[in-house]
């Protein structure tokens, strides 16, 4: 898509020229993933942000992708931010230098503003370590909580749906279809397949 023959002053860089597109006035990708790092949120990401967004309890759950530990991953163009720093920013600015974001209500895909705060890195680790989510084995808060604990299709990097994790096991369970023509059809390895009907992957799903 041609640029706008248009010339804008770019709210991250100020560098004058033309803008992505007409109503995306920055100057690249590049300066719009760094202004929403900032603060500098367009409508335009803000509105995309909050309808991936679900209520649950007070916390306010970021429905997009979520990385392997957890957290939301927010994409500005082609560059993704994590969603709860984004939603923290979008409010109050730039994260003031030596701290970081950190959640009241330890669930890590939660972006309710009133959930967030700013600490620095030792303070986050040390009020985690309270909170028992850096004990080990069964004190660990991903096992006496686990509702803050991502796993299949919540990871963000799942191939699979429940349902579709269910609907595969029915399929073999019913016969007539091997391993490998299951895992051909739902575009994912013999072996994952596999170790999904020995339930060694997706065992959370009944």
């Amino acid at each position: 898509m041609p640029r706008p023959n248009v010339s804008v002053s770019c709210p991250t860089c100020s560098t004058v020229g033309r803008p992505i597109r007409k109503q995306i006035p920055f100057c690249s990708s590049r300066c719009r993933v760094l202004g929403a790092r900032v603060g500098i949120v367009f409508p335009e990401d803000s509105a995309r942000f909050d309808a991936k967004t679900e209520r649950d309890g007070a916390c306010l759950i970021f429905q997009g992708d979520l990385n392997h530990a957890g957290y939301g991953t927010f994409y500005v163009g082609k560059y993704g931010i994590r969603a709860h720093v984004f939603a923290w920013v979008r409010k109050n600015g730039p994260v003031p230098d030596g701290l970081e974001v950190a959640h009241s209500c330890h669930r890590r895909a939660c972006v309710e503003e009133l959930h967030l705060s700013t600490d620095t890195h030792q303070g986050n680790m040390d009020q985690s370590v309270q909170e028992g989510r850096m004990a080990s084995g069964e004190r660990n808060a991903m096992h006496s909580r686990p509702e803050i604990r991502a796993r299949g299709e919540r990871t963000g990097s799942a191939k699979l749906t429940e349902t579709q994790v269910r609907e595969l096991r029915i399929r073999f369970a019913s016969g007539g279809i091997s391993k490998a023509e299951l895992a051909r059809q739902y575009g994912i390895s013999a072996e994952t397949a596999r170790l999904i009907l020995a339930r060694k992957k997706w065992s959370h799903v009944a």
